[in-house]
C-alpha cells in the first residue's frame, strides 16, 4: 500500500478529514476542529494508534516492519512500514482500528 492509498482509506471513513498541522505533512483526523489524529501517513510508513496488547502482537508478528512511532506513546502507537511486509488487508484493518479507538474517545457531539 502506498501513502496515497493509506490516505484514501483514512479519508473514506465517516467524518475523517486531512490536516496539515505542521506545514508539509498530512495527517488524518476525525472529529470537529481541532479534531484528533488517528493516522500519521509518511512516505515510507504510517503511524497508527492501537490497544496496547494489539501493538505487542503486531510487533511480534512483523518485527522488521513494525516499530515505535517517533514522538508518540510507545504503548499506544506503532509505526508500520509501507514496504509490503504487512498485507494490505491487515494494514486497512489497523487504520480502521486506529480510527475506532480515537472516535470512541471523542465527546458524543463530535462523533460521526
Amino acid at each position: 500500500m502506498t501513502r496515497e492509498e493509506v490516505l484514501q482509506v483514512c479519508l473514506a471513513l465517516p467524518g475523517a478529514w486531512p490536516d496539515q498541522p505542521w506545514g508539509d505533512g498530512v495527517v488524518a483526523k476525525v472529529g470537529g476542529p481541532p479534531g484528533r489524529v488517528f493516522a500519521f501517513p509518511g512516505e515510507d510508513a504510517v503511524s497508527v494508534k492501537l490497544a496496547p496488547e494489539d501493538g505487542v502482537e503486531l510487533r511480534a508478528a512483523y518485527p522488521e516492519a513494525v516499530g515505535d512511532a517517533p514522538y508518540l506513546s510507545r504503548r499506544h502507537w506503532v509505526r508500520v512500514r509501507l514496504d509490503g511486509s504487512v498485507p494490505d488487508d491487515e494494514l486497512r484493518d489497523l487504520l480502521e482500528s486506529s480510527y475506532a479507538l480515537v472516535v470512541a474517545r471523542l465527546p458524543r457531539a463530535q462523533r460521526p
